[in-house]
C-alpha cells in the first residue's frame, strides 16, 4: 500500500518544490484583469493571456501586489504613462512565483515597465489606422467642405460633464455676440459603453433630419486611461464615413486618439472646439463686410462720376451730355453684372454642396450594412467561445464523476485491503440474518475462501 501523507505534508513538498525550481523573479507580459484594492491598500488581480483573435484566456493566474509596491509603482506608472493602472491593460512586470498552502500559486509583483505599456497603446492605434486606411475610408470625413457659417451644431457629450458647459457658456458669451443653435446628444464618455452610446448618438442626429453644419465631439480632460475607449476600430469607422463633417475635442493638449486622425476637424480641448467655431464666425463676418464695401464703394463711385458729368458738360451740346450719360449707364450696368456674378456664384456652390451631400447620403445603408456584417461576425466568435468553455465544463464534471464511481468500485476497496462476505454470490450486509450452518464465501483481492458458521 502506498505510503499516505496529509494535505499539509503535500502542499508543503508542492512549495518546497516550486520555490526550489522558481527561486528566481521573470519579467512577464500579460493582459490585467480584475485588477482591485482591498481596505489594507494591497492589490489584487489576475493576470491574463488569449489567443490571438481573443476568443479564450490560453492561460491565467492570481497576481498580488504588496501595498508597500502598489503605493510606489501606482505613482510611478502614472508619472510615466498618463494613466492609472487597470484592467484590460498589456503590461510587462516582474513577478516571483509564490505558493501558499491556504490559497495556491499567485505571482507577486514587485516592478512594472510602463513603456512597454505606452508602446502596446501606440500600436493598437497604429493598427487601426492601417486598417482604416487599407479598408480606404480614413480621409471621407476630412474630405467633406465645411460650410461657409457653422451655425447648427450638433454636439456630442455628457450633460454634466465640464468641458461640455465650458463649451456652451463659451460660445453663448462670444464678444461678437454670434448666435449659435447648440443640440446636445447625449453619449457616455468613459467606460465600457462609449462605442455604443457615441454611434447611438450619431444615428440619432442623422434621424432628426436637421441639415446640422458640423457635429462636435467633444470630451473634458481626465486620466489618459479613460481616453482609450476613443481608440476604437468600429467608432472610429463610423465617423470616418460619416457625411457630416465632425469636430473633435477631446482630453488635454498632450492627448491623441484614434478619431483625430479621421475627423474633418481636430482640436485639442472642448473650449478650443468653441474658439474654433467663433473664429470661422468671424472670418465670415469679416468676408461678407469686405463684400459689402466693395459693392458701397462701388455704387458711390459711379454716383459721383455721374454728378462730376452733370456739372462739368451741362452746358455742352445735348449729344455730347447724351454720350457721358450713356457712359455713365455703362459703368452701372457693369456693376449690376458683377453683382449677379457674385449671386450666381453662391447659388452654384450651394448646390454643388447639396449633390455632394446626396452622393454620400446614397453609399450610407451599404456602410450600415458593413458595420451589421462587422458586429454579427463579431457575435458568432463570442458565441464559439462561450460554447467550448460549455462543453469543457461538462466534460470536467463527468471525469470527475466517473472518477468517483470508480473509486468506490468493490475492486477498489480489495486494493486497499478490504475483504468481501457472499452468501450465494450476495454480499452479506447483516451477519445477524445468517442461521448457523449456512455457508459463506470470504474473497480477498488476491483468491477466496469458503466457512460454514457454528
Amino acid at each position: 500500500m502506498t505510503e499516505s501523507r496529509t494535505l499539509l505534508e503535500l502542499t508543503t513538498q508542492i512549495k518546497e518544490t516550486i520555490m526550489g525550481g522558481m527561486p528566481l523573479d521573470y519579467w512577464v507580459v500579460a493582459e490585467t484583469s480584475d485588477l482591485r484594492t482591498n481596505a489594507s491598500g494591497h492589490c489584487y488581480l489576475e493576470f491574463i493571456q488569449y489567443d490571438a483573435e481573443r476568443r479564450y484566456a490560453q492561460a491565467k493566474i492570481r497576481g498580488v501586489i504588496w501595498a508597500s509596491t502598489y503605493i510606489r509603482m501606482k505613482e510611478y506608472f502614472f508619472r510615466e504613462t498618463g494613466q492609472q493602472l487597470a484592467s484590460g491593460m498589456q503590461v510587462m512586470v516582474r513577478v516571483r512565483v509564490q505558493f501558499h498552502q491556504s490559497y495556491g500559486i499567485s505571482l507577486v509583483v514587485n516592478n512594472i515597465d510602463p513603456t512597454y505599456t505606452l508602446g502596446d497603446a501606440a500600436r493598437r492605434r497604429k493598427e487601426i489606422l492601417k486598417k482604416l486606411t487599407l479598408s480606404g475610408v480614413i480621409d471621407d470625413n476630412k474630405t467633406l467642405e465645411l460650410p461657409y457659417i457653422l451655425k447648427r451644431i450638433a454636439v456630442i457629450s455628457s450633460a454634466s460633464a465640464a468641458g461640455y458647459g465650458d463649451f456652451v457658456n463659451q460660445l453663448n458669451t462670444n464678444p461678437m455676440g454670434y448666435a449659435f443653435d447648440i443640440t446636445l446628444y447625449q453619449a457616455m464618455m468613459q467606460g465600457g459603453k462609449v462605442e455604443e452610446t457615441v454611434t447611438d448618438a450619431l444615428e440619432h442626429i442623422l434621424d432628426s433630419g436637421i441639415p446640422y453644419d458640423i457635429v462636435v465631439l467633444i470630451r473634458g480632460g481626465g486620466a489618459s486611461s479613460d481616453l482609450s475607449d476613443f481608440d476604437n476600430y468600429n467608432l472610429a469607422l463610423a465617423c470616418a464615413q460619416y457625411p457630416i463633417p465632425i469636430m473633435v475635442g477631446i482630453g488635454h493638449e498632450r492627448d491623441e486618439t484614434v478619431l483625430d486622425f479621421v475627423a474633418a476637424v481636430r482640436v485639442k480641448t472642448p473650449t478650443a472646439a468653441a474658439a474654433y467655431l467663433i473664429d470661422r464666425m468671424d472670418q465670415a463676418s469679416s468676408q461678407l463686410e469686405s463684400l459689402a464695401d466693395q459693392l458701397r464703394f462701388k455704387s458711390q463711385d459711379t454716383i459721383q462720376l455721374s454728378k462730376q458729368i452733370v456739372q462739368d458738360y451741362s452746358s455742352l451740346i445735348p449729344r455730347l451730355a447724351n454720350e457721358k450719360i450713356h457712359l455713365a449707364k455703362q459703368r452701372l450696368q457693369s456693376t449690376n453684372q458683377y453683382l449677379m456674378s457674385q449671386v450666381r456664384k453662391v447659388i452654384t456652390e450651394g448646390h454643388e454642396r447639396l449633390l455632394r451631400e446626396e452622393q454620400h447620403l446614397k453609399y450610407l445603408p451599404e456602410r450600415y450594412i458593413t458595420n451589421g456584417r462587422i458586429t454579427l461576425d463579431s457575435t458568432e466568435q463570442r458565441l464559439g467561445y462561450q460554447a467550448e468553455r460549455l462543453l469543457t465544463k461538462y466534460r470536467n464534471h463527468l471525469d470527475m464523476v466517473a472518477q468517483r464511481l470508480d473509486d468506490s468500485s468493490p475492486q477498489r476497496a480489495l486494493e486497499r485491503g478490504y475483504t468481501l462476505t457472499l452468501q450465494d454470490g450476495k454480499v452479506v450486509k447483516d451477519f445477524n440474518s445468517l442461521p448457523p450452518g449456512t455457508t459463506i464465501t470470504t474473497r480477498w483481492l488476491k483468491g477466496e475462501r469458503e466457512s460454514k458458521l457454528l
